[in-house]
């Protein structure tokens, strides 16, 4: 389960949601990536071929850490609006440099 009282339920896209590329977080504190993590999680043999792979989740401090299913694990930086923290859906998370944001988030006018 996700440490320190931030949890996640919900869909993030990276870039155009037609590309397909997203990380799916269920509230069980596990995820299903799909094409994001191969290519932001470097260096990686999947880079050219990003796969489809799921695992747990935790979250330390800034830092959110990815242990996937074939215990490999990957750290990248990690930050989220920390006024929308109590819910568990946030508009937006960053990656590192990267923002994915949630699935069904519309910028405002």
């Amino acid at each position: 389960m996700p440490r320190y009282g931030l949890e996640f339920s919900g869909k993030y896209n990276f870039g155009l949601v037609s590309l397909g590329q997203y990380i799916q977080f269920m509230p069980d504190g596990t995820f299903f990536d799909h094409g994001v993590l191969d290519q932001r999680l470097v260096p990686n043999p999947y880079f050219e071929h990003p796969r489809t792979p799921r695992g747990t989740y935790t979250i330390q401090s800034q830092t959110i850490i990815f242990t996937f299913a074939d215990s490999r694990r990957g750290v990248r930086t990690f930050y989220a609006p920390k006024a929308q923290q109590q819910p568990r859906l946030c508009n937006f998370m960053g990656l590192g440099w990267h923002i994915l944001y949630e699935d069904h988030y519309q910028n405002e006018p």
